[in-house]
């Protein structure tokens, strides 16, 4: 049974400023926001706006911007924060949707997404491919350096499968004992995008895509979640929020409007104790050119 909290949730949007409208960038794909001595920090896709779709995707064009905040409303940028990749690497067009997780160590672990070479063609009518890979840092403002010359986890390549063509937007969390990785999955005859997951015993991998369906059918174009109570609760971009109580069977729950590439601040996202307590607030995008702004909401557990 989905919790009261999130079949009644109301959303209200305020601005997040110093990553709002009108200064000429382009920002996206907020990422999971940390508490790190004190100060909030989010990194997301940050690229300068007027740009074609072919110079944001040439080499290292767009990049992965950290800002600190010392309240969730003003937020001060600090840059780009990953090296730039090698040329010819799988990942040097259009690294985004990145996602951090912190180990025991103090360490910091930069999920991100990126496409190989269109090789000239029609990105309206074959989406390009979209792998998830890892970099890491001693520091959460970088540089973070790549973790290896693949990929941590790419598409199927079995056109059957919800994911043959593309997976991106990252989120993990911590649960029974090993990381989930969700992502977001596409095949190549629809635009349609679905919610997929794998996991691992280790931060950094292997990540194994343990079931063949989505675990989610609705239209997930992001895979924002966080533990909630004894299950994980999700934003579905298109209109409402989600929860499972198992991590794989999802439903839906409220309408909250549109949630555009979401992202929460979740304190105890990798704490794996089994009882989630829930969310008051995030990051989301809007606008053209695109922007963030800050979302709350009362999806604390009680």
């Amino acid at each position: 049974m989905i919790p009261t909290e999130l079949r009644t949730a109301h959303i209200t949007r305020t601005p997040a400023h110093g990553l709002g409208e009108g200064d000429g960038v382009v920002r996206w794909d907020p990422s999971n926001i940390l508490q790190i001595d004190g100060r909030y920090h989010v990194w997301y896709s940050h690229v300068r706006a007027g740009l074609h779709r072919d110079e944001v995707h040439a080499p290292n064009v767009l990049e992965i911007w950290m800002a600190t905040s010392e309240d969730g409303h003003h937020w001060t940028e600090h840059g780009n924060v990953i090296a730039p990749s090698p040329n010819g690497a799988w990942h040097e067009r259009g690294k985004h949707a990145p996602h951090m997780v912190p180990d025991d160590d103090g360490r910091y672990y930069l999920f991100f997404s990126a496409q190989t070479d269109l090789h000239g063609r029609n990105v309206f009518l074959i989406p390009p491919e979209k792998h998830i890979g890892l970099a890491v840092s001693d520091r959460p403002e970088g540089p973070f350096e790549y973790i290896c010359e693949d990929p941590i986890l790419s598409p199927s390549r079995e056109p059957e499968r919800f994911d043959h063509i593309l997976m991106d937007d990252p989120c993990i969390i911590r649960r029974d004992g090993k990381y989930w990785l969700y992502y977001k999955g596409r095949s190549s005859d629809t635009s349609q995008c679905w919610l997929g997951v794998a996991t691992s015993e280790e931060v950094a991998g292997p990540f194994v895509k343990p079931q063949k369906e989505p675990v989610c059918y609705a239209d997930w174009h992001t895979g924002c979640v966080w533990p909630h109570r004894e299950g994980v609760a999700g934003v579905v971009d298109r209109n409402c929020l989600a929860y499972s109580k198992d991590g794989l069977d999802f439903q839906l729950g409220a309408e909250v409007g549109h949630l555009l590439d979401a992202s929460v601040y979740c304190p105890d996202a990798f704490d794996d104790d089994g009882v989630g307590k829930g969310i008051s607030w995030g990051l989301a995008q809007q606008g053209d050119p695109v922007y963030l702004y800050r979302w709350e909401a009362a999806l604390r557990a009680s």
